[in-house]
């Protein structure tokens, strides 16, 4: 049961990108995404670890 003090919107981002250091290119490129009270969000993604050596 969620505590009755949190607000419904508990993150809104638009358009964030996040590139690493020694990457050339952005890993996430404009992403935009608002978690919401009580709903169940899940980020999955293909990782190539062979060409990432």
């Amino acid at each position: 049961m969620p505590l009755s003090y949190h607000k419904e919107r508990l993150i809104s981002c638009q358009e964030l990108s996040v590139r690493y250091e020694s990457a050339g290119e952005d890993v996430l490129n404009n992403l935009t995404f608002e978690l919401v009270q009580g709903s169940v969000s899940f980020y999955m993604e293909k990782t190539d670890v062979e060409n990432r050596r």
